[in-house]
């Protein structure tokens, strides 16, 4: 979701995977690894005074929670706010081939507040944490996304993007 991730691993089977992850769009695809959390790590280098065959340490910069009845998972990432117990935040969302396929926009609430999504004149409300699927025409749409908090609604995104024929897009 921020930040660009280039120097994050994860264990798989006993090896160590390289991860890379940005905002940039959704990163090539990984393997899941067994069990339901996936533990992200940096390797941090012995101290220049250790023996030579020293390996470097793990440290565990982000736990994040898979999905039970998933195949299939997006993983987002972002930095933790300072009183987190780790530097990253994660959540898993289960990808869902069959439902969004090209031609949808994707949109996931992660926040803790009510939101409304708008493209175009179409306008789709989410409770937190819920996710929905909206269809879309190919062009220029307007997409605005909204956060209730309190009474009022707060804009906290308002753009125009152009939809192409064979796209499948992701709102979170």
């Amino acid at each position: 979701i921020a930040g660009v991730y280039n120097d994050l691993f994860y264990d798989l089977k006993g090896s160590k995977t390289s991860v890379f992850a940005s905002m940039s769009g959704l990163s090539v695809t990984y393997a899941c690894p067994t069990g339901r959390t996936l533990s992200l790590y940096r390797e941090v280098p012995p101290p220049a005074d250790s023996p030579p065959d020293t390996k470097p340490t793990k440290l565990v910069v982000a736990e994040v929670t898979l999905p039970s009845n998933g195949k299939q998972s997006i993983v987002l990432l972002a930095p933790a706010p300072a009183n987190a117990p780790l530097p990253i935040v994660g959540a898993a969302i289960e990808e869902l081939p069959k439902e969004h396929t090209v031609g949808t926009f994707r949109v996931v609430n992660l926040s803790s507040h009510s939101t409304a999504f708008a493209l175009g004149d179409n306008i789709v409300h989410l409770a937190p944490q819920a996710s929905t699927i909206v269809p879309f025409s190919p062009g220029p749409a307007a997409v605005k996304v909204a956060v209730h908090i309190g009474h009022p609604w707060h804009l906290v995104y308002n753009g125009e993007c152009r939809l192409s024929a064979n796209l499948r897009a992701y709102c979170v």
